[in-house]
């Protein structure tokens, strides 16, 4: 069953090193594995318990939440605004919690596994190659770390896109399907501008900090306080091409 799983990403890693892909074509080939192996897994889960992945989890939290008085009775009083637990009983809580849970299962699952998908196709891609390259093969080449660009146009098209989806979302047209569309796509979206984030930043500390390990120590202590930071600044950077413009400019002066 595990090889199942895995034999999507692994024909997708083989076929990124094999035809020494560059970093856009086999980060999304391993993306695609990723996402495979996931289908795999869900498959797996629905054939072994008869029931499919997000219904297993809905069933596995609500019977969690029917066994756990004390995570029940805070939940709900987090959720309602309640303060005052002693005045709520758990056949009251309980119910509204394993809807509210349900709910939530139903858009957290598909966007953790787009978001999983989008930042290991990444890893997984990175970390095959830097094997490969120290095994004596040949790889393609890519650019530095700080020097990661997304596409030209992809900022206008992922924020129309976003913008888009967001709006039908909140005004409550389309229902769960737009709800689930929504989670998803920023789930995918906040992983990518996540990672040109930490690259635009990275970038701009090593203009005065040439130690990579005390970058690599400012960039976690920063993601610890306020980790939203680096989609702003990934999406800041993607729209107004900060980075290519220092490099043209220092282009011109050399």
């Amino acid at each position: 069953m595990l090889i199942l799983i895995f034999l999507p990403l692994i024909i997708a890693i083989v076929y990124a090193l094999k035809l020494k892909k560059g970093l856009y074509a086999g980060t999304l080939a391993c993306c695609i594995g990723i996402a495979a192996g996931m289908i795999m897994y869900a498959l797996a889960v629905q054939a072994v318990t008869g029931t499919d992945l997000i219904s297993y989890y809905r069933a596995s939290i609500a019977s969690y939440l029917e066994q756990d008085e004390t995570v029940t009775m805070y939940g709900y009083t987090m959720l309602t605004g309640n303060a005052d637990i002693s005045s709520v009983t758990m056949a009251e809580a309980l119910p509204v919690m394993q809807l509210y849970m349900a709910e939530q299962i139903g858009y957290f699952v598909p966007a953790f596994a787009a978001g999983i998908s989008t930042v290991g196709g990444l890893i997984v891609y990175l970390i095959a190659r830097a094997i490969a390259k120290a095994t004596g093969a040949e790889v393609a080449k890519i650019p530095h770390f700080t020097e990661f660009f997304l596409p030209r146009h992809f900022g206008r098209y992922s924020v129309l896109i976003f913008l888009v989806v967001y709006i039908l979302y909140r005004t409550g047209n389309g229902g769960s399907v737009m709800a689930l569309a929504y989670s998803i796509i920023a789930a995918i979206l906040g992983c990518v501008y996540f990672v040109q984030g930490l690259c635009f930043l990275d970038f701009i500390m090593k203009l005065r900090i040439n130690n990579v390990v005390a970058r690599i120590i400012i960039m976690f202590v920063i993601s610890l306080i306020f980790i939203y930071i680096f989609i702003f600044l990934g999406l800041f950077d993607q729209v107004f091409k900060v980075r290519k413009r220092i490099i043209a400019g220092r282009s011109e002066n050399s």
